[in-house]
C-alpha cells in the first residue's frame, strides 16, 4: 500500500525549485507548464495555483491551475484521482484541463464527476519540436518584426485566429488588443512581407525556457493561403529563435488540421507528444 499526498505550493519559484529538475527531463513536452512558471518566477508574479502529487514521498505528479486550465504533467492513475479530489476541497475552478492524452481524459472524467459539469474535447494536439529547420521552396519577401505601426492589422488577425482556431476560449477584439500591444512591445511578432511590401502571415513567440522557445499564433488571411507564405514565417521566425541561442522550438498543432501538420514537419517539426484539451461546462 503507497501513501498518496497532494501538495499546494506558495510561489512559481518555490514550484521550480522543487518540479523542474522533473520537467526539464521532457522540456519540449512540458513547455507550457515550465514556460508559464518561469515568466511568473522572473515577475514574480504566479501564473496560477501550483500543486504536486507525491507517491511515498516521491513526486508522482505535477500540475499548474491557470485561469483557461489545469494543465497536468504525466502521472499515475491513482496521483490523478488524488489530485482531483484536493481540487475539489480547496475549491478552485478552472474551465479546462490539458495535458497527456490518458491523463487529461481521466482528470475530466474525474472532475466531471465531482462537480456534476459536462465535459467533451475541445482540441486534440500535436506537440512538436525542431532542432533544425529544412528551408521550404522559396517564396517572395521577407520576415520583419512587428512593430506599433502594425498594432490595429495585428490585433484584427489575431482575433479573427482566436475565432477560427480558439473557438472554445473567450474572445473578444479588447482581449486580441491586449495580446497585440504586449507582444509587439516585447518584439514576440513576427510578419511575412510578400515581394511588395504587404503583410501577408504572422505568427509569434513565447514562454521561453532555458533551452527552447514556443513558436504560436501562425496565422495567414484566407486571402493569402496556400501560397507559401506561412511554410516561410515559420521557418525563417524558427531559425531566428536558433541563431539567438536556443537549441529547440515547440509548436502545439490541432490533431484535427492535417495540411498545418505537414507544413510543420516539412520544414523540421517532429512529433514527440500528444495532448488533448477538455473543457466544462
Amino acid at each position: 500500500m503507497f501513501n498518496l499526498e497532494v501538495f499546494q505550493l506558495q510561489t512559481a519559484q518555490e514550484f521550480l525549485n522543487v518540479c523542474s529538475d522533473i520537467l526539464y527531463q521532457k522540456e519540449a513536452e512540458y513547455s507550457l507548464m515550465l514556460g508559464l512558471s518561469e515568466i511568473s518566477a522572473k515577475l514574480n508574479k504566479n501564473a496560477g495555483l501550483f500543486y504536486i502529487v507525491k507517491t511515498d514521498s516521491q513526486i508522482s505528479g505535477i500540475a499548474l491551475a491557470t485561469s483557461k486550465n489545469i494543465i497536468i504533467s504525466d502521472m499515475t492513475n491513482e496521483s490523478v484521482l488524488a489530485l482531483a479530489d484536493q481540487l475539489y476541497f480547496d475549491k478552485v475552478n478552472f474551465p479546462g484541463v490539458v495535458g497527456p492524452v490518458s491523463v487529461a481524459a481521466l482528470f475530466a472524467k474525474t472532475w466531471a464527476g465531482l462537480t456534476e459539469n459536462k465535459t467533451h474535447i475541445a482540441m486534440s494536439q500535436k506537440i512538436y519540436k525542431l532542432d533544425k529547420v529544412i528551408l521550404p521552396r522559396p517564396v517572395d519577401g521577407q520576415l520583419i518584426v512587428a512593430n506599433l505601426t502594425h498594432q490595429d492589422l495585428i490585433t484584427q488577425w489575431v482575433f479573427e485566429f482566436s475565432l477560427e482556431s480558439l473557438p472554445h476560449e473567450a474572445n473578444s477584439i479588447d482581449v486580441a488588443r491586449e495580446f497585440a500591444v504586449n507582444k509587439i512591445a516585447k518584439g514576440e511578432v513576427f510578419i511575412w512581407l510578400d515581394g511588395f511590401g504587404i503583410p501577408v502571415s504572422m505568427d509569434a513567440t513565447s514562454r521561453p525556457t532555458k533551452n527552447g522557445v514556443t513558436v504560436n499564433a501562425v496565422y495567414t488571411p484566407k486571402t493569402y493561403r496556400k501560397k507559401g507564405y506561412a511554410s516561410a514565417l515559420v521557418a525563417s521566425t524558427s531559425q531566428l529563435m536558433l541563431n539567438s541561442g536556443k537549441k529547440f522550438c515547440v509548436l502545439y498543432t490541432d490533431l484535427a488540421n492535417p495540411t498545418s501538420n505537414k507544413i510543420y514537419q516539412d520544414i523540421g517539426y517532429n512529433e514527440i507528444a500528444t495532448s488533448v484539451n477538455y473543457i466544462f461546462t
